[in-house]
């Protein structure tokens, strides 16, 4: 498979001796192997859907650096077939004399519990490490593994990347639909760059940088872009339809940084008006560092240098939709914004004094006050635990939802600085957060093992903002532990009539859902018919950061007490209104699904109608204030934890069980379904062959 430089590769080193390596380490690896492509066996790893059978393709494998001093060592992810060459070999690179491109890989064994050939108890790697010793990695449950993205270009002539319905018959059904853009570029002149040249670095905090050859023109003639990270490494690689002949040993780009872990990352696609393809990717690391690289420029930049603005993990960021400013999230609940055209200030002090505290958040900088060209240019706290995913509204850049790990869904207004709407998860944090492209719904995963839906209220009509923007329309059942990613899938989806869903877990499962707003089942109906969309003063106190040392227990044991309260008060509770505001019987709603889908202009012409004399000013996040949505000034909404029988109930339409270890993403392309597994195994399934009638 490859030749890594490891440990054992050499001389052999006796049994004895080499459990004893096993067993201090959580991962025993001295050196960062190279990428390697492989397959898997058809019949462990194809599955049915309501599609076809799901065939596996090839797989990718991202090597992971040796663990540093700084790394988390309470869980680190190494790949099941590494493992299981190091305990049969001693060494990563498994048989030397095995093509496993020709030979696919069959599931591993069970490495620890008793074996079948009775020869006694394999104990896992690192039972030998005190587990007493405490992990300088806080938020040891959001300790990161593998993670990857990828980035698919325009292949055809069209400017907006657009992709009709897949299915011609709804789209005969319900009138001529909107085509789903694939993915967002734009073209910009004005973006600048970062200034730095990473070929040429001198910088401590990176270690080594690594390109292919030709690598400019290899970027520019590929179709898509794999973005895997690691440990301490970035790799960017060129896919091709073929993956055997996709270069992963030696990839676009490799970065291996030298002071701490990769804990997310964002990417930002966009084309000039020259049509030159540019691709700025943000890395965060747990030292609060954030390193921004521009590709094929090969430039870089650095946020929060040496954590001298925030001494806290990076736990999630996301580029704007404009891409001229980035939001970060921290694992102490606070969120900053940083502009791409400034540089970190030099002092930065939080001046406690000057914030702005409310209910149920504090603003620490404010957008409105005197900007001096310099990051961050405005800081907010929302919680005291981690913000663990960021996400804005397609349709309204200025409409962000921040997920915490406190179990709190917060809609946030960049414009006017206010949270409208907090929606609490049924138990424990929410980990991943997709909206739509068509901005109508929202979708959340986290430690409640569900994947709960939510509607947002028709903007711009009189009256919906009452009960909040969003709603609580259906949930998706079937995960047995953590949901750590949801994904929409485009290619099979028809927007307002029918959304593919796939979500993957702790559970190492990878599930598929199909959504249909028109035709929810119909949930249970309670006694009482009357909605309390407020509660008391002494809940609401749960969701007001209050200063002092106890200050973070005290708000963890209410924020409990709150949702338990949420749930017994909820028994006694129904909710009259129709579930979806597709199949609801008000006037506002009595609408065709052919005028919901195409009222996007209306609603653009009423928002300038909604500010006036806001078109004049400047903003320093947003250029183009017609695209803002004014929410009206009004207290926030918080919603209450609805009950698990009271809203529609959806069962998977497909899954499969991969054994491989904690999956951390999926996600969707034309031909292909990926899985991303946290140990660095990334597996690619081919989508089952369109029948006829899909093709006409």
């Amino acid at each position: 498979m490859y030749l890594p430089p490891d440990l054992c590769r050499y001389n052999k080193v006796p049994p004895n001796q080499f459990q004893n390596v096993l067993s201090n380490s959580i991962l025993p690896i001295q050196s960062t192997d190279p990428n390697c492509v492989f397959r898997l066996q058809e019949q462990q790893f194809s599955f049915d859907h309501l599609d076809g059978t799901f065939v596996p393709d090839v797989a990718i494998r991202i090597s992971r650096t040796p663990l540093n001093s700084s790394d988390p060592s309470t869980y680190a992810s190494l790949s099941k077939f590494v493992e299981q060459n190091l305990r049969k070999y001693h060494t990563t690179l498994g048989n030397i004399n095995q093509n496993q491109l020709i030979n696919p890989l069959s599931r591993p064994p069970e490495q620890t519990g008793v074996q079948p050939d009775g020869k006694g108890e394999v104990l896992p790697v690192g039972y030998g490490i005190n587990p007493l010793i405490a992990d300088s990695f806080k938020n040891v449950h959001l300790t990161p593994g593998c993670f990857a993205d990828i980035i698919n270009f325009d292949k055809s002539s069209s400017s907006n990347n657009e992709k009709r319905p897949s299915n011609p018959t709804t789209a005969r059904l319900w009138g001529k639909q909107k085509p789903v853009r694939t993915d967002t570029t734009i073209a910009s002149d004005d973006l600048k760059s970062p200034k730095s040249n990473l070929s040429r670095s001198t910088s401590n905090f990176i270690s080594k940088v690594s390109t292919a050859d030709n690598y400019n023109r290899k970027y520019s003639n590929a179709s898509s872009v794999l973005v895997g990270c690691h440990g301490r490494i970035i790799n960017l690689i060129s896919l091709e339809e073929d993956l055997k002949e996709t270069d992963v040993e030696i990839p676009l780009l490799k970065v291996v940084f030298s002071s701490s872990i990769i804990t997310t990352f964002s990417c930002f696609h966009y084309t000039t008006t020259s049509g030159e393809r540019n691709l700025d990717i943000l890395v965060a690391f747990a030292s609060g560092d954030i390193f921004w690289l521009s590709f094929p420029k090969l430039k870089y930049s650095r946020w929060n240098k040496n954590a001298k603005l925030k001494n806290k993990p990076v736990m999630s960021l996301q580029w704007s939709q404009c891409g001229s400013f980035a939001v970060v999230g921290f694992a102490d609940g606070e969120v900053m914004v940083f502009h791409r055209d400034f540089e970190d200030a030099e002092v930065y002090e939080e001046n406690k004094a000057a914030s702005q505290k409310s209910r149920h958040m504090t603003v620490l900088k404010s957008l409105s006050s005197q900007q001096t060209g310099s990051n961050p240019v405005s800081h907010y706290k929302f919680s005291y635990k981690a913000i663990t995913k960021l996400k804005y509204h397609p349709a309204f850049p200025n409409i962000w939802t921040i997920a915490s790990d406190d179990g709190f869904v917060r809609l946030f207004d960049f414009f006017s600085e206010v949270i409208t709407d907090i929606v609490p998860s049924y138990y424990g944090g929410i980990l991943d957060i997709d909206i739509t492209k068509d901005g109508r719904y929202m979708v959340c995963g986290g430690e409640d093992d569900f994947v709960s839906i939510y509607e947002f209220s028709i903007l711009g009509s009189v009256g919906t903002t009452a009960h909040g923007l969003l709603k609580l329309i259906a949930r998706l059942e079937g995960a047995k532990s953590w949901v750590r990613g949801v994904c929409i899938d485009y290619f099979k989806t028809t927007p307002g009539v029918l959304y593919r869903i796939g979500t993957v877990g702790d559970d190492e499962t990878i599930r598929f859902y199909e959504f249909q707003p028109r035709n929810l089942p119909k949930a249970r109906k309670l006694k009482n018919d009357k909605i309390k969309l407020s509660i008391n003063q002494r809940q609401k106190s749960s969701l007001t950061l209050d200063s002092g040392s106890n200050a973070s227990m005290k708000h963890l044991l209410l924020s409990e007490s709150i949702k338990k309260s949420w749930l017994q008060n909820s028994r006694s509770q129904t909710w009259t209104e129709s579930v979806s505001s597709l199949t609801s019987s008000t006037q506002l709603q009595q609408l065709s699904l052919y005028e919901k889908i195409n009222q996007d202009q209306s609603e653009g012409s009423r928002k300038e109608e909604q500010q006036p004399g806001a078109s004049k000013a400047r903003h320093v996040l947003f250029k183009d204030i017609k695209t803002i949505l004014n929410v009206p000034s009004q207290s926030t909404i918080i919603h209450e934890a609805s009950r698990w029988r009271n809203c529609p109930i959806l069962f998977p339409i497909g899954e499969k069980n991969v054994q491989l270890g904690r999956l951390s993403g999926l996600q969707f392309q034309e031909e292909y379904v990926w899985a991303f597994i946290s140990t660095g195994d990334l597996i690619r399934w081919r989508r089952p062959k369109k029948t006829k009638s899909e093709i006409i």
